[in-house]
């Protein structure tokens, strides 16, 4: 026969039915730690998301210019003296120059991107052949 304490005893068996208050509150307290460090990273993550998007559009919109640029440079032909504009676009701006010499035309496209508090800025640059 096995031998059971009874409720009240103080014996081991009986204090071994649950949980006690302070492990139900250090249980909690952990929930609620590891709960806010994948708040913390979920605010990172989609802080991430939306540059990175800006940053395509930035891009796009530089790939475009880049595009109109070669274009124009390839269809004024040889002799056409050096240009340069700034084209915004929203949360962006897009700087840009272009000199050709020859069947060769440089293009410079210098991107600005506004954030909320900063701005960040990259550079893109195309030697591009005309073919005549």
């Amino acid at each position: 026969m096995c031998a059971r304490g009874l409720p009240g005893d103080g014996s081991v068996a009986a204090r071994s039915d649950g949980f006690t208050v302070v492990e139900v509150l250090l249980a909690l307290v952990v929930l609620v730690v590891g709960l806010l460090a994948l708040a913390s990273v979920a605010t990172m993550t989609t802080r991430s998301i939306v540059a990175a998007s800006r940053f395509t559009r930035a891009a796009a919109a530089a790939g475009s210019e880049i595009e109109k640029l070669i274009a124009r440079a390839c269809v004024a032909g040889e002799g056409k003296a050096a240009s340069s504009g700034r084209t915004e676009h929203g949360e962006f701006i897009v700087d840009w120059a272009s000199s050709s010499g020859g069947t060769l035309t440089d293009i410079v496209v210098v991107l600005q991107i506004r954030g909320s508090q900063t701005i960040s800025s990259d550079s893109f640059v195309s030697a591009r052949t005309c073919l005549q």
